[in-house]
């Protein structure tokens, strides 16, 4: 289902190509179809891949109207669709550069062009688990920071650049890859 999603025009499952059901003129005119769709969001990862990044930018309006119960759902409950979103974008992704998961672990899926704003001010508890998009200034923030699961350490004495290396203890940043600050 979502992966009608990366292609503009009807929604298009590409394994019915393969169902012996299928008439051969309806699958010349899918096959047609396919051929003449501009793959959007095929380009918007090769492009993400291209620079070594791992957020893929979904907008809400498309969605909206090729896949309007997706987009249901994830003003309803963004944090589990945005689970399904990022492992799908990264499975996609895996399939297009196979070898990508050297370089990102996982692929995050990104909404935009959410079309109503709020403003700061006016969040409610009835906005909590759900999607809005906000505008204002933000002039403090809590205690909740970006956790680390990677580190990469410049070497002071002979100014190398270590890693990376996986961080499991977020407690402290400032050692270096052996527990020692030289």
């Amino acid at each position: 289902m979502f992966l009608s999603t990366f292609r503009e025009g009807e929604e298009f499952d590409e394994d019915i190509l393969d169902d012996p059901t299928m008439d051969e003129a309806e699958r010349k005119r899918r096959r047609r179809l396919l051929a003449q769709t501009p793959p959007t969001y095929e380009d918007r990862i090769r492009q993400m891949c291209s620079v070594n990044k791992s957020a893929l930018e979904l907008s809400y309006l498309h969605l909206m109207q090729k896949e309007p119960t997706l987009a249901l759902w994830i003003n309803e409950a963004p944090r589990d669709m945005l689970d399904v979103l990022n492992e799908a974008a990264t499975r996609h992704t895996l399939r297009l550069f196979p070898s990508y998961h050297t370089i990102r672990d996982e692929i995050h899926v990104r909404i935009a062009d959410v079309p109503i704003v709020d403003s700061l001010r006016d969040l409610r508890r009835a906005h909590l688990d759900g999607l809005v998009k906000v505008s204002g200034v933000l002039t403090r923030r809590s205690g909740v920071f970006p956790q680390l699961k990677l580190a990469f350490y410049d070497c002071i004495k002979c100014k190398s650049v270590m890693g990376p290396f996986r961080v499991e203890d977020t407690t402290s940043h400032s050692s270096g890859p052996d527990g020692n600050r030289d």
